[in-house]
């Protein structure tokens, strides 16, 4: 009788240490495949963002917000709506949100040189962005991105 008291309490002990090892790698999971969402659609507005760029015309800036004329002689607006933390492009000023729904965006930065006419120097274009998830676990982990791009035409 002790015996069989002795082997069920050691095997609801490994029962119970199991089955919280195996939430907590569910959970980490969940996270992690979250990350790699946020990650994945940053890298791609990056990279829209600069494609679009680099056959871009006039372009501007006032540190946050970057504007152009695309090859379509659209005009180009990217921005950061601070209020729904969704990063936005504005075309001929109707705007819509370019980030997914599980993607909040806290930074959106933009440097601009040799945009000047005649400076012989084809305009070159910084972007930082810092991201994180909307899940509750990942609110204080931030993913910062950064690329440069040049257009391909020198403005005259």
């Amino acid at each position: 009788m002790v015996e069989l008291l002795v082997s069920m309490t050691i095997f609801t002990i490994i029962i119970g240490v199991c089955v919280t090892i195996f939430i907590t790698a569910l959970k980490n999971q969940r996270i992690l495949v979250n990350l790699m969402a946020v990650n994945d659609n940053v890298s791609q507005i990056t990279e829209q963002i600069a494609r679009e760029a680099r056959v871009g015309t006039s372009f501007t800036t006032n540190g946050v917000d970057l504007n152009f004329t695309n090859i379509r002689t659209e005009s180009i607006t990217y921005r950061l709506n601070t209020t729904t933390g969704a990063l936005e492009r504005g075309v001929n000023g109707s705007f819509s949100p370019i980030t997914a729904d599980n993607v909040k965006v806290t930074v959106f930065s933009v440097v601009l040189s040799g945009q000047q006419a005649g400076d012989t120097f084809a305009p070159r274009i910084t972007l930082t962005m810092t991201a994180s998830g909307r899940l509750k676990e990942l609110l204080e982990t931030y993913l910062t991105l950064q690329t440069t791009v040049s257009a391909r035409n020198i403005d005259t």
